[in-house]
């Protein structure tokens, strides 16, 4: 009998210790808080904030929403529905330091993010926009299986940023003109193009799209060349299929000229329109498609909504 006791006990010790060393890693303790990491990736650079590579400048800033995984209830009862992460340093050396600290426990959560941060934001689903007061290349992160299951087990996150507007771009040339060719203002309307809307950061979609009637008009100060000025209007697309009028007006005059075709735009693509100053007018050549990559990008002509 005490032989059985003695052996029951030996195997029932050395069961607990399988056990333990299945389910918790060496060293690690289950209850301990960990703080969260991140590494972030725009995948291609912003346009209107002139971003220079592949990750943001040292300095720029973006929200951060960790959420119960499944839920959506708030982490630990923390409030960690818009952190503050500012970037510092570029490159593979770049770090992101958060205003205050996430601090992960064993509780699954799943995290969001968007680009630029603002400290009125209180719903990352829910965050109102209007270009013509603030045309910013607003991004938000990619959701993937690295933003899901975060916590002490997993503290480091890499996010994937994907731009959420359309770039209309008004690439102008000189033709046959053979005026001045000052242009002093450009102007894009389209029905499948709005300039405000509430958008949601953890799908990238628009809802309440306004301004399509108005459209954008931007002051201009350059005289059209050869070769292609490009002036760019960021918008939200509505999901319709519409064309698109320009109105760009050159040496005190107005011309006018619209899209042959609808296209149902897409966010974070740039629609290039070739627009050729000639004798009798403007000419508009095939929209060419691209996406927001560094060999698409060009100078900026200096604008002001109007």
């Amino acid at each position: 009998m005490r032989y059985f006791r003695q052996t029951l006990l030996l195997w029932a010790a050395s069961m607990i210790g399988w056990s333990c060393s299945e389910d918790i890693e060496p060293g690690f303790n289950d209850i301990e808080k960990q703080s969260l990491q991140l590494t972030v990736s725009t995948g291609t650079i912003t346009r209107a904030e002139l971003v220079t590579g592949t990750t943001f400048d040292s300095g720029k800033a973006i929200g951060v929403a960790l959420l119960v995984q499944g839920t959506g209830a708030s982490y630990d009862n923390q409030g960690y529905s818009n952190v503050k992460y500012t970037t510092s340093g570029t490159g593979n050396g770049q770090t992101w330091a958060a205003s205050p600290d996430i601090k992960l426990s064993s509780t699954l959560g799943q995290l969001y993010a968007y680009y630029p941060y603002s400290s009125s934001v209180t719903d990352v689903s829910y965050i109102p926009i209007n270009l013509k007061t603030n045309e910013v290349d607003y991004m938000w992160a990619e959701e993937t299986a690295n933003t899901k299951d975060v916590s002490n087990k997993k503290p480091t996150v890499t996010l994937s940023m994907k731009h959420a507007l359309t770039d209309i771009r008004c690439a102008l040339k000189r033709g046959s003109y053979t005026g001045t060719g000052h242009v002093t203002a450009i102007e894009i309307k389209s029905d499948a193009l709005g300039t405000a809307a509430t958008w949601n950061a953890k799908t990238g979609k628009f809802t309440g799209v306004s301004g399509t009637s108005t459209g954008r008009s931007k002051t201009t100060n350059f005289n059209v060349a050869n070769g292609a000025t490009n002036v760019d209007f960021l918008m939200i697309p509505n999901g319709q299929s519409k064309t698109v009028t320009f109105k760009v007006t050159v040496d005190g005059q107005n011309y006018i000229v619209t899209s042959p075709d609808n296209v149902a735009f897409a966010a974070g693509t740039i629609y290039s329109y070739s627009l050729i100053l000639d004798g009798h007018g403007i000419t508009l050549n095939p929209v060419q498609l691209s996406d927001w990559s560094v060999q698409n990008q060009a100078p900026l002509t200096p604008d002001l909504d109007i």
